[in-house]
């Protein structure tokens, strides 16, 4: 088969077995990153994606540096606005980009083009890259995967400081979409050194083995210049230690528990689900033992060396990616608690074409008559076999319900799976089934601040369920567990609005000194400040006290939460200039707009109020009080059509289905 036609049958195949994921809908983190973030809705806080971590619109902790995946859903955004299909579209195309970066990639390496069609074939249509190819969030691992692959070759084709320079760039730009990109300097030089002195190709165009060394140097220095500027500058730490005590020995015995664990699924990718685990092998540190393991290690891969160097360097290209996995499968405390490594699959991304390859070149090596029939069935069954489970495997990405109900099927032992199952039946208006999920979750072994999570979720099921006892009793359990969490405490102050509001006022001051942007409990207050002007005053002299030490980006959101106080106050001048206050340093926030929309309806203002309601749902159109405030407003206007259909969109909305 000619080249062009490889490159078109490797397309093709790809875009046929992912067009049934261009219905899905957003999951999971998709919310967080996407839907919820404020910094991809439009080129105004460009500045704030360079300069901050990407959970930094939510309470998670900032563990992930990634702007230029960011920057990719700016692009998106001003493209599709918040519908998922453009999302799905653009992960596709990188999904085929990337594709087409393997295919090329290893036909440089191995300087053989049906074993570069083999990897860039089966890197498109194995089901493990579903995780990344669905989940738009892990588009990091294909922006990784472009960066870094552009970046090797560009450096093994090199023929000036020009190349040299350009894939340095590339590599930069892998840093700035996926930490991983850290291991690329060891690859660099594994991938660098086996091309051009072992494998001995592209004699005639080799530069100098001193300046090649040279540039090892260079990206070496690049990589230690990220650290700094993560750590020093963006103020994002890296945390390497594992989330609890345990021993090297432990670590690599795990560590081959889930490589054994991977090459099953690589071969048989049955099953497939999130949150995988094991359980980790509890070993004791011997430091007799240690060095032989270490030592038999090397030997094997000398002996593979010296039998044969392709299949040298395919295993250590597999190697050098899944080794963060190492630490990273027991770095979550979900499952360390419970003495589990977790395995998750877009680990894979990268790595699994390398073993997939080697496969196929061992089998090529058969020197017997029948061997090339032989070869030809195993290559077309395997990759029929891995399209047809791909299909499949779309459909469970389908949105956050059937992709947690896969996940339980599976995982019996993740309270988050259980959680995120919690929420989406509550979304249903089912909070007896949101019930159970929260109840079977604390009856799995969890830490105190994760256990005190799902009590404060349970809680809210009950009030929904019309069980104000026992919901109170289940936010007293949240608060025991862990007494500074502040969305216990507005709860609280809410089951005790009717009957105790001393205790409610009580409960939900204590919930804003601990998070003064608690929805629950500053729109309790809110609601008190109506008929006691004194919670006008604290709230007030709260955020005026706040902004005197806030005038970096943060500050919008005590401009924002003064401008409701003062719109609550009837204080309308004063509501209308610090809304606007807000908007002037955070222009995407749905909040902000949706309040500036109701400060014109109160001044009368038809057109701007409908204005700023329309640009509140462009912003966020999944957010369903907009839609209530917009069908009012409509009603108010005698718009009795248009007032049905807002009610309707309210009421079918369903970001979590």
């Amino acid at each position: 088969m000619s080249r062009q036609r490889q490159i078109f049958f490797i397309l093709l195949s790809g875009l046929l077995i992912y067009l049934n994921s261009l219905r899905n809908n957003f999951v999971w983190d998709d919310i967080l990153v996407i839907v919820n973030n404020d910094f991809i809705k439009g080129w105004s806080l460009l500045g704030e994606i360079f300069s901050k971590p990407l959970f930094y619109l939510t309470n998670n902790e900032y563990l992930y540096y990634r702007p230029i995946l960011a920057l990719s859903f700016v692009f998106d955004y001003s493209l599709w606005g918040l519908n998922p299909f453009g999302f799905h579209l653009t992960n596709i195309i990188l999904h085929l980009c990337a594709g087409l970066l393997i295919y090329r990639l290893f036909g440089i390496l191995l300087n053989e083009s049906h074993l570069a069609f083999c990897a860039g074939l089966f890197f498109i249509l194995h089901p493990l890259n579903t995780s990344v190819v669905n989940y738009v969030t892990s588009r990091a691992d294909i922006l990784l995967l472009i960066f870094s692959v552009f970046a090797l070759t560009l450096f093994l084709k090199a023929m000036n400081y020009k190349h040299y320079l350009l894939s340095l760039f590339c590599f930069s730009l892998a840093l700035l979409s996926k930490e991983s990109a850290l291991v690329f300097p060891v690859l660099l030089v594994f991938a660098g050194e086996m091309h051009y002195l072992v494998m001995q190709t592209s004699q005639g165009s080799e530069p100098k083995a001193k300046m090649r060394r040279i540039w090892y140097i260079v990206f070496i220095a690049v990589a230690i210049g990220y650290i700094f500027l993560r750590m020093k500058i963006i103020g994002v730490g890296f945390n390497l230690s594992v989330s609890g005590k345990i021993g090297i020995l432990s670590i690599l015995a795990t560590f081959c528990m889930v490589i054994l664990h991977y090459l099953k699924l690589i071969y048989f990718p049955f099953g497939l689900h999130m949150l995988s685990n094991i359980p980790i092998i509890q070993l004791q540190d011997n430091w007799f033992v240690l060095p032989l393991v270490i030592a038999i290690i090397l030997a094997v891969f000398f002996i593979i060396y010296r039998l044969d160097k392709i299949a040298f360097f395919l295993t250590g290209f597999f190697i050098i990616w899944v080794s963060p996995i190492a630490l990273l499968s027991l770095k979550n405390p979900e499952y360390f608690v419970q003495q589990m490594a977790i395995m998750e699959h877009h680990w894979l991304y990268i790595p699994a074409t390398a073993l997939i390859v080697l496969t196929f070149y061992l089998i090529r090596r058969i020197n017997k008559p029948w061997s090339e029939r032989f070869y030809k069935i195993i290559f077309i069954s395997f990759a029929l076999f891995l399209a047809i489970i791909t299909v499949k495997e779309n459909t469970y990405w389908k949105n956050n319900s059937s992709l947690f109900k896969q996940t339980i099927r599976y995982v019996k032992n993740s309270s988050t799976a259980y959680r995120n199952l919690g929420w989406i039946y509550l979304s249903k208006s089912d909070p007896g089934s949101a019930i159970q999920m929260y109840k079977t979750a604390l009856g799995l072994k969890q830490a105190d601040k994760a256990k005190a999570i799902v009590y404060k979720e349970l809680a809210y099921a009950y009030l929904l369920n019309n069980d104000a006892q026992r919901a109170g009793e289940a936010a007293w359990e949240s608060i025991k567990l862990n007494p500074d969490y502040a969305a216990s405490h507005g709860l609280l102050g809410l089951l005790y609005l009717e009957k105790e509001p001393n205790r409610a006022l009580e409960e939900c001051k204590k919930a804003l000194e601990l998070d003064p942007f608690d929805s629950m409990a500053f729109n309790n207050l809110l609601q008190q400040s109506r008929s006691d002007r004194g919670i006008t005053t604290y709230l007030i002299t709260k955020y005026t006290k706040m902004l005197g030490g806030q005038r970096n980006f943060n500050a919008y959101r005590i401009y924002r939460s003064l401008g409701v106080v003062y719109l609550y106050a009837d204080m309308d001048s004063m509501a209308m200039s610090n809304i606007k206050k807000a908007l002037r340093v955070n222009p995407y926030d749905v909040k902000t707009n949706n309040a500036l929309a109701i400060c014109y309806v109160k001044k009368s203002e038809v057109l701007l109020a409908e204005r700023f309601f329309k640009r509140s749902l462009r912003l966020n159109p999944f957010d369903k009080e907009v839609y209530g405030n917009l069908a009012f407003f409509y009603s108010e206007l005698g718009r009795n059509k248009e007032a049905a259909l807002m009610r309707k969109k309210a009421y079918s909305i369903n970001l979590f289905d």
